[in-house]
């Protein structure tokens, strides 16, 4: 690539995400916006529009921005249905997935529930090859407007996508990605990824809130196991190697009652889920969720009171 296509090509790139975080927006609010001549954001626009990926926006779609000045100019928006994305979750017992729009909006979602808790790789890979062309039939969105698919699974995974260990899936060293695509037809134009789970969560959440401030932030991912993210200036910390946030684990003691734990003494051992309501068993509780558990808690039942009791410390300790 020449570097003047480069320049354009990340020229694009920042006004589409001006777009995304504003609005619609004239080619002079997008000219300040991105510290450049207006005429080079004319040029942006027109190829882009010619592209099909922005259009024009309605004059009443955007409030005039600060800064400007006399009559405003033509508004331009994200053509919210030019491109599509696929995104999948998959943890213990279910596989869910979801359709995204060019504005980041959900248009479909779905969710397949297991009766066993735990899948193989090859399981999971095929229930979520089968899930992609209902969930298109569903939004009458054509496959070839598909940008790619990104898969989040609760564990380590190395940029290859390879899942060095997923303890509460009982996966390691899963070439899933490698699995997936083995499956998958050609996602329209774009890539099959794989991401840890609290890493797409926190990526999704600092997109989401946009310009409110959130930059620096810690992310505790807390369901059957934990997980967590760094975001250090809006960007997620990958650290080396791509595994910075595991806390979940941490070790923060041995008197964990959880039966069938993958890590023993680990943060995880003692706040995850299934850690909660086994301990709860153990000191006399029946309940069988979280629901019951917190049923329980409320009607003060002893058991619900030293578990809490057990399991904030072992928060707070892992926290610290």
């Amino acid at each position: 690539m020449s570097m003047p296509a480069a320049i354009r090509h990340i020229n694009q790139a920042r006004l589409l995400e001006a777009l995304l975080q504003n609005g619609p927006m004239s080619r002079a609010g997008l000219a300040r916006e991105l510290d450049m001549m207006r005429s080079t954001a004319g040029n942006l626009v027109s190829a882009l529009q010619a592209e099909g990926m922005i259009e024009a926006a309605p004059a009443a779609a955007g409030a005039r921005r600060r800064g400007e000045v006399g009559r405003p100019g033509a508004l331009f928006d994200l053509n919210a249905r030019h491109s599509h994305f696929l995104g999948a979750d998959i943890g213990v017992g279910y596989v869910r997935t979801a359709l995204i729009d060019l504005k980041t909006a959900v248009v479909a979602t779905r969710l397949w529930k297991g009766d066993r808790r735990r899948m193989d790789p090859a399981e999971a890979a095929d229930i979520l090859a089968g899930m992609i062309q209902p969930l298109l039939d569903e939004a009458a969105v054509p496959e070839r407007t598909l940008r790619g698919l990104c898969v989040s699974v609760p564990g380590l995974l190395d940029y290859d996508g390879t899942v060095l260990r997923a303890p509460i899936l009982r996966w390691s060293r899963v070439p899933f990605l490698q699995i997936l695509r083995d499956r998958l037809p050609p996602i329209g134009r774009g890539p099959i990824l794989a991401e840890n789970d609290a890493n797409a969560f926190a990526s999704s959440e600092v997109q989401r809130v946009g310009e409110s401030g959130l930059r620096n932030v810690l992310f505790l991912w807390i369901d059957v196991g934990v997980g967590g993210a760094i975001v250090n200036d809006g960007r997620v910390l990958r650290g080396h190697g791509g595994f910075a946030g595991e806390f979940g684990h941490i070790y923060v003691g041995e008197n964990d009652l959880a039966n069938d734990t993958p890590l023993p003494g680990t943060l995880e051992s003692f706040v995850g889920r299934d850690a909660v309501l086994a301990r709860s068993r153990a000191m006399g509780g029946t309940a069988s969720d979280i629901p019951g558990f917190l049923g329980e808690l409320d009607r003060g039942a002893e058991n619900a009171g030293a578990t809490i009791a057990v399991w904030s410390r072992a928060l707070a300790r892992g926290l610290a």
